[in-house]
């Protein structure tokens, strides 16, 4: 289970950029890849590419970025000690019988920002096929539309890991993330603090719009669940966009009138089925 402890983050925070973390995750994943998806998807490719570093960065991208399973004893004669423990106090990884592992996340970079998510379906390390945060090409293709231009205030709608709203905050005056699922919550939470975005940066559990009153804002973006899917069936939630697979999105789009100031911009993906 994720912890919040503001100084241990920012300690996660100094040691992913000492040791190059995006950097590396570029280099191993070729920029193209890298700004095209979040997720090192062609792990046998990957681990190829990983043979290339040093041991000590090789171990630490094997354990974060691809949520592999590292002995004991090569985790302490690499990274150290106290980074691993580090880890553990924060509840990002855990260690049995001699090895250590991350409980089902991950840690993507993008542009040197950091972001807990968790480890995706096609990753043979997946124990967890519904993930609490879900983060994919189409989040990147949202987040390639988050212009320079200041702004007051900015609204992120089904914010999952955060990363839009983390982003914008460096135009923002103040930010705020909405998010429905409270397993999401604590994950949502740790990133901002991980980004040093927690002066301008809230988030608020709920659905949409419901918990925002009359306020408005001069930018949302929103990465909506757009799955169609049957009524009885069980599915993750950060894909179930109801039974046309535009329930979710089209309430999202009606809530724009009350919510976005004049001359506001909505950013919106979405599919039709």
């Amino acid at each position: 289970m994720i912890r919040i402890n503001i100084e241990k983050i920012k300690k996660l925070r100094n040691y992913l950029d000492d040791t190059c973390y995006d950097t590396l995750n570029q280099k191993i994943r070729q920029h193209q890849n890298y700004f095209f998806n979040p997720l090192p998807n062609e792990y046998d490719n990957i681990q190829l590419e990983l043979l290339k570093l040093k041991k000590d960065k090789r171990v630490l991208l094997k354990l974060l970025l691809l949520g592999d399973k590292i002995e004991l004893n090569e985790i302490e004669n690499t990274i150290g000690t106290e980074f691993l423990n580090l880890l553990i106090e924060l509840g990002i990884v855990i260690k049995s019988d001699g090895y250590v592992q991350t409980d089902s996340y991950i840690i993507i970079s993008f542009l040197d920002k950091y972001f807990l998510v968790g480890l995706p379906y096609n990753n043979p390390n997946c124990r967890i096929k519904d993930p609490s945060v879900y983060i994919g090409m189409d989040t990147y293709r949202l987040t390639e539309n988050i212009t320079s231009k200041r702004v007051d205030k900015v609204l992120d709608l089904c914010a999952g890991s955060g990363i839009q709203g983390i982003c914008a905050a460096n135009k923002a005056n103040s930010v705020t993330l909405v998010e429905i699922n409270h397993k999401t919550i604590p994950f949502t939470k740790f990133n901002i603090v991980l980004n040093n975005v927690e002066d301008k940066v809230r988030v608020k559990e709920g659905s949409l719009y419901e918990n925002l009153g009359n306020t408005t804002f001069d930018e949302i973006y929103v990465n909506p669940p757009f799955i169609a899917v049957p009524q009885d069936w069980n599915f993750p939630i950060a894909g179930n966009g109801g039974e046309n697979g535009l329930e979710i999105t089209l309430n999202i789009i009606r809530g724009y009138k009350r919510h976005l100031n004049i001359n506001g911009r909505a950013y919106c993906i979405f599919q039709i089925n």
